[in-house]
This record gives structure tokens, sequence and C-alpha cells, in this order.
């Protein structure tokens, strides 16, 4: 997975290329945690994101946890099939989709 991050005031923009499983999920939770350690809500573009898996899922869960401690972790443009996986799991009713 490739991770592209901008900066824009009090917002990391990260937008993401390739499926999230088990061995990306760890380059994106280092990711996270480097804008959690800076107080920073995070938007994911997810339009590049064909497949999210439960390793990916347990990430935006613990990210979602701490930044919704000052902040929004915010998902947009994600694709029908992540949707599907987020609504099976019960992502929609926690995280903010758009």
């Amino acid at each position: 997975m490739t991770i592209t991050k901008t900066v824009t005031e009090n917002l990391a923009n990260l937008a993401l290329d390739g499926e999230l499983d088990s061995l990306a999920s760890t380059d994106l939770e280092a990711a996270l945690e480097e804008c959690i350690g800076q107080n920073l809500s995070v938007c994911l573009d997810c339009a590049k994101v064909p497949f999210v898996s439960s390793a990916g899922l347990r990430v935006l869960l613990c990210a979602y946890k701490k930044i919704a401690k000052y902040g929004e972790l915010t998902l947009v443009n994600i694709t029908e099939d992540v949707h599907t996986i987020m609504f099976l799991s019960g992502f929609t009713k926690i995280l903010r989709i758009k």
C-alpha cells in the first residue's frame, strides 16, 4: 500500500492506494500514530482501496478511538466493496464516512 500524506492546519489527508490487509495495516497504523501524536484530525481517501481486512478494520477502530478525544477520523471516496465491508462489520455506525 502507498500512503500519500498532506497536512493543512489541523487536518492530515492520507490518500491510500492498495489493499488494506494485514501487511498494509502496519504502515497505516504508523502513519495514523504520527497524526495522533500531532493531534491532527484525519481524512482517509479510500478511492484506490479495493479491500479492507479485519486487521485494517482494527487499525481504523483504534485510530478512531484515539482521534475522537480531540478531532475526527473521516473516510471519503470509499468503493462499493469497501462500503459493504464497513456496513457488514458495523463500522458505518461508528466511523464518519462521506
